[in-house]
């Protein structure tokens, strides 16, 4: 009975460091994309392009 109990402990504690590696881990890279993009590039002349003016709105 003491080996299986010394392996539940190993794998509960392997599981558990697997866990904790995971959430600790730093993931710096940007996703990998791959194949062709769905959607074709649109040609917007920038000149075309204006900028719009909001006004705040009271909530009363």
């Amino acid at each position: 009975m003491g080996i299986i109990r010394m392996l539940f402990w190993g794998l509960l504690f392997y599981f558990g460091y697997k866990v904790v590696q995971q959430v600790f881990a730093k993931n710096d890279r940007e996703p990998e994309v791959k194949g062709t993009p769905k959607q074709n590039k649109i040609d917007i002349d920038e000149s075309q392009i204006e900028d719009a003016d909001f006004e705040e709105l009271d909530d009363n």
